[in-house]
């Protein structure tokens, strides 16, 4: 994804998504009554279901998951610092690794 421009002082990324035709319509409609774009109607929308999920998971417990079913396929034990430094490493790796456009045509 690309970084677009900021955005009210935000900088956010573009993305794909698929709706279908009434929710598209209805978009539209509700934005075009509000004043603004479907863009921000999208986004609005997200900002309300992710603030609303924030205070539904248990993280820690979560993160212990992760780390049983992964000390279950015997991976090495890794402190904290380790498994940030492998995170990181990741991240670099990608951010120096041109993306390629993934697009699967049924």
């Amino acid at each position: 994804m690309m970084p677009t421009p900021q955005l009210g002082g935000v900088m956010h990324r573009r993305t794909s998504i698929y709706l279908d035709d009434n929710a598209m319509k209805a978009l539209k409609l509700l934005a075009a009554a509000s004043g603004t774009t479907v863009s921000e109607k999208i986004r609005e929308a997200v900002d309300v279901m992710l603030a609303a999920q924030v205070g539904k998971v248990d993280w820690p417990a979560e993160i212990e998951g992760i780390l049983e079913r992964a000390r279950a396929r015997n991976l090495p034990e890794l402190s904290g610092e380790e498994m940030m430094a492998e995170v990181q490493a990741v991240r670099r790796t990608r951010r120096e690794t041109p993306e390629k456009k993934r697009h699967v045509r049924a």
